[in-house]
């Protein structure tokens, strides 16, 4: 039950980014014409690729805005995945107990106690309520902005 919202590990980074890059038809255009800059009977600085310099700082700047956005989800996802949430364990006889568990390691199955006002930690069917009716109200702004209750 792990979120992860980011995009890039520090393995794939340099690799993926570039190719997200040259997705865009103007990268690869200054690409073309920085080739062509290199081909000394085509262009007219001597051969010398003189559009790569904006280019790659274009390229540079864009991987920077880029690597600090992924950190930032990277971020989100570790505070997201470490909450705390409280597991329904069955005990001896009638009893159950509950234990503190990591959202991420909320397997299928589990039986899950959420509180008033908790946040739900994952898909989750309801099985009883404390409420006299057995209803619960869910606000579920985070999946399609509603703010409005329902139950």
């Amino acid at each position: 039950n792990k979120v992860v919202t980011s995009h890039y590990s520090v393995l794939n980074f340099i690799p993926k980014n570039l190719m997200e890059q040259f997705m865009k038809p103007a990268n690869c255009y200054f690409a073309f014409l920085g080739a062509l800059q290199a081909i000394p009977e085509t262009s007219t600085t001597g051969g010398i690729p003189v559009i790569v310099v904006p280019l790659v700082t274009i390229l540079i700047l864009n991987a920077i805005k880029d690597g600090v956005e992924d950190y930032r989800r990277h971020k989100s996802d570790r505070m997201e995945n470490e909450r705390a949430t409280l597991l329904a364990k069955r005990a001896e006889g009638n009893s159950a107990n509950t234990k503190v568990k990591r959202w991420c390691d909320v397997q299928v199955g589990n039986m899950i106690v959420v509180k008033k006002d908790e946040y739900v930690p994952a898909d989750m069917v309801l099985v009883a309520s404390s409420h006299p009716e057995g209803q619960v109200y869910v606000e579920t702004a985070n999946v399609d902005g509603e703010t409005n209750l329902k139950t």
